[in-house]
């Protein structure tokens, strides 16, 4: 076997032992952070002086530069926009102290309560951006725990845009979970997936009418 792959494994192993090993996913943090909050909270916990990389099992350091047990946080991507003052999007991330002595994020949703779809559209949209729970802890309620966390951020009074499932959210009923949290805590708006846009919508959300709950 190739030494610097057996040097990459054993480095990987260790990141899983510190990062995911028995965690105690019942003692959870809740943070709301934007992006630069994001990028802070990631040089803190998930930067590995001694390797000088931040912690990820991707053999690849080039693609898919993520958590481990994460798909939708980019190193690099939240390094960059965390520069940036025009992105308003925040993330609320389900945190859990690790055998480091540091944090593991053990679901992430990202949102945008202020989205603008069209330039002419007269209100605001909340965007669910991406959410997703540690490939390490799925089917533990984490997922459900996430979404029903994040209705104390976002601004029920607008309208919901997700973005489509991916092929594992289909398999977990992500949207159908979310439909139902929502339903249970009185929400009357218009919730729908982007592939669900049409001509209807673009005009209902241009024109000062009110959406009907899908």
């Amino acid at each position: 076997m190739n030494k610097n792959k057996i040097i990459r494994e054993n480095i990987i192993k260790k990141w899983i032992y510190e990062y995911i090993e028995n965690l105690d996913i019942n003692n959870i943090e809740w943070l709301n952070l934007n992006y630069k909050e994001l990028y802070e909270f990631l040089l803190e916990n998930y930067y590995d002086n001694e390797v000088q990389e931040f912690a990820n099992i991707n053999y690849d350091r080039f693609f898919d530069y993520n958590p481990i047990g994460l798909r939708y946080i980019d190193f690099g991507l939240v390094r960059y926009r965390s520069s940036l003052e025009n992105i308003n999007n925040n993330f609320l991330l389900a945190v859990t102290k690790n055998n480091k002595g540091t944090k593991t994020i053990l679901s992430d949703v990202e949102y945008n309560n202020n989205y603008m779809l069209y330039n002419n559209q007269i209100n605001k949209l909340t965007h669910i951006i991406a959410a997703e729970t540690n490939s390490f802890y799925r089917n533990k309620g984490l997922y459900k725990l996430l979404m029903n966390k994040l209705t104390d951020y976002i601004d029920l009074s607008k309208n919901i845009l997700c973005t489509n499932e991916s092929s594992t959210g289909r398999e977990y009923h992500t949207i159908e979970t979310f439909y139902n949290i929502l339903n249970n805590k009185g929400f009357n708006k218009d919730i729908r997936m982007e592939m669900d846009i049409n001509s209807e919508y673009k005009n209902l959300l241009t024109k000062e009418k009110t959406l009907i709950l899908k």
